[in-house]
């Protein structure tokens, strides 16, 4: 049977499941509205600013600096409490929990809110079968997250440059 974008569902593929959320996507390509793929990864930034329009790099830079934006600690909380749905076999206190998420907090704070999302699904998704440490949570989005912050960094080098030109 054809689906919405109309390809053909494979026979015994289950149906799926109405009440469940859908997974969350990867780290997005960074691709600004009419300019193509991205330019960050592509040449130095001196490169940039001397062959691309910087109205252009602008729009780039202020997503590539977008995308490590931490998360706000309420969305970051309901991510923790997803992940604790889904380990229940360690039923800790009200104080517990509480310190459960400060350290949490502390520790991956810095994480935007949609690869705290996505190392979630990715945790969830694994055959592991407790709750995780922020160690290994943060070894599933490591790459995602390393990728971004050099993007950025290249981005605040790129936007210094525009700038010191203007």
């Amino acid at each position: 049977q054809p689906s919405e974008t109309g390809s053909e569902k494979p026979p015994d593929a289950p149906d799926r499941d109405p009440r469940m959320p859908d997974p969350t996507p990867q780290t997005p390509a960074l691709r600004p509205a009419l300019s193509g793929p991205t330019l960050l990864p592509t040449k130095m930034p001196r490169e940039l600013v001397a062959t691309v329009p910087a109205s252009d790099l602008r729009v780039e830079c202020e997503i590539a600096l977008a995308m490590i934006q931490p998360a706000n600690l309420p969305a970051f909380g309901l991510q923790v409490e997803r992940l604790a749905v889904h380990y229940p076999e360690n039923r800790l206190s009200v104080e517990e929990q509480k310190i459960l998420k400060a350290d949490w907090w502390r520790l991956l704070g810095h994480v935007p809110p949609d690869l705290m999302a996505t190392g979630v699904d990715r945790f969830i998704l694994s055959k592991n079968r407790f709750f995780p440490t922020p160690g290994q949570f943060l070894e599933l989005i490591e790459t995602d997250l390393r990728y971004r912050q050099r993007l950025a960094d290249r981005a605040s080098a790129v936007m210094d440059l525009i700038g010191a030109a203007a």
